[in-house]
């Protein structure tokens, strides 16, 4: 995240070349660990506008039929275009299924896979785009969205650890509890594995 923010700054004055920018990332971790945060504290670093978008969002636009979901992901992404720079965050990007051979209805989920490879790398330009997506489940992924200039770059988000967990709470509490030291209620939430 750190390394994207500085990439963005330098694109944005004009001393790095979009091709040198990463422009993909896949955050990855077990469900409540903050996946969904850190998408929004990596666009607050770059200073750029998020956009939020999963596969039930698109499923959601007019009756859902394949057209309609396919329309709305390609929206996504040309409002992105002009947004530049921007990031575009699809949540639970395993919803949407890899293509193999005889899986139950492979020509719905091939032909939504292909539109967004389209749009990761296609011949639209996507410029000053990022993308990040998450996942509890990478396995599901169809392989060509993990390849080299897509989603390649992975991040691991583990469960807070006890130090970690001391900062949450210390950020929850604000002034109340001030000075009390809560690290014996943060190491108790690790060992439960609380996230």
């Amino acid at each position: 995240g750190t390394d994207l923010a500085r990439d963005v700054a330098l694109y944005e004055a004009g001393s790095l070349p979009w091709a040198s920018v990463d422009r993909g990332a896949l955050l990855v971790g077990p469900p409540g660990v903050g996946k969904t945060t850190a998408a929004a504290a990596i666009a607050r670093s770059c200073a750029v506008p998020l956009i939020s978008t999963s596969y039930s969002a698109w499923q959601a636009n007019r009756e859902g039929h394949l057209g309609h979901v396919i329309q709305a992901l390609r929206d996504v992404f040309a409002r992105a275009r002009a947004m530049a720079p921007v990031i575009v965050f699809i949540d639970e990007v395993d919803s949407i299924r890899g293509r193999t051979a005889g899986s139950y209805r492979d020509d719905w989920w091939g032909a939504i896979t292909n539109a967004l490879l389209e749009e990761l790398d296609g011949l639209a330009s996507r410029e000053g785009v990022v993308i990040v997506a998450a996942t509890n489940h990478p396995d599901m992924l169809d392989p060509a969205l993990v390849r080299a200039g897509r989603l390649d770059r992975v991040l691991l988000v583990p469960p807070p650890n006890a130090a970690a967990l001391c900062g949450i709470l210390r950020f929850h509490l604000q002034s109340d509890l001030a000075g009390t030291d809560l690290s014996a209620v943060a190491e108790r939430l690790e060992a439960r594995g609380a996230t």
